[in-house]
């Protein structure tokens, strides 16, 4: 196991050696898309960025969102899966967007990112924003694929803290609940830590990949009916594949805590 290995460096008071041993174990990879290879470049990367988070109070919401986009982009090799960014929705927050990449590049999810300074006032009022963003890209995709059961799972940073969020509908109400953490270490002392972040990060993924194989199958049953269609029933009809909106306001809520309550999300699926 990587972080048991990791442990010996734990006490260490620089990075020399860690770099030295993840370089070492990434040479020794003859598939630079294996997905040990993916775990050790993100790792790296992430060690590599604690002299920057040693001035943290003073970094902007893009710099987070820049160095999550870092990781994100190599979790995403040999995936359908890419990232769009850089959208300002407020001064004190910047959007991060999970695209499933074919010709119809739909949206997955939506993160958010906030300063680890922001006030309590504007992580709430981010987080509901987020929700309601989340809630509107499940709707399209229940309008899409006519798949009820799909759910979202996406990301709020404040600073170098993120909880991953899934978001589902239930009788026509969206319900969001917190099911795992993103940390970005800043320390050594912090690499037990790591290794529940790199997990729940592999397992967001899954759940992406998955929604994006849900998203294509969609598409190409779409092409396939409309194919069939008698020419003379899509005169002056519009060639878009998406079917026919009809957005209702999205009702969210955030579930209770988990205390004396057990259900199960998408990061707890089967192997």
């Amino acid at each position: 196991d990587l972080f048991d290995e990791l442990k010996q460096f734990q006490f260490d008071s620089d990075t020399a050696s860690i770099t030295i041993y993840l370089d070492s174990e990434k040479n020794k990879e003859t598939n630079k898309e294996s997905e040990k290879y993916i775990l050790l470049s993100i790792v790296s990367s992430i060690v590599n960025n604690f002299n920057l988070w040693k001035k943290e109070e003073k970094l902007s919401e893009n710099t987070y969102l820049r160095k999550f986009a870092e990781i994100v982009e190599t979790l995403f090799k040999k995936t359908n899966l890419f990232i769009k960014d850089g959208e300002n929705l407020c001064e004190a927050s910047r959007r991060m967007q999970i695209i499933h990449e074919d010709e119809s590049d739909i949206e997955l999810c939506s993160l958010e990112f906030k300063k680890g300074n922001a006030s309590y006032t504007t992580l709430l009022y981010q987080q509901s924003k987020n929700f309601r963003i989340n809630a509107c890209i499940l709707n399209e995709l229940h309008l899409l694929t006519l798949e009820e059961n799909i759910s979202i799972a996406y990301l709020d940073f404040s600073g170098l803290n993120a909880y991953i969020s899934q978001i589902f509908k239930m009788d026509d109400k969206f319900v969001a609940h917190q099911v795992g953490k993103v940390i970005m270490i800043k320390h050594l002392l912090e690499l037990e830590i790591l290794r529940e972040t790199m997990l729940n990060l592999f397992r967001w993924k899954g759940s992406l990949v998955s929604n994006s194989h849900v998203v294509s199958l969609a598409y190409v049953k779409q092409r396939n009916r409309f194919t069939l269609v008698d020419i003379s029933n899509t005169l002056g009809q519009s060639s878009r594949l998406s079917p026919p909106h009809h957005i209702k306001p999205a009702k969210i809520y955030m579930s209770p805590g988990n205390s004396g309550k057990r259900t199960r999300t998408v990061f707890e699926q089967d192997d």
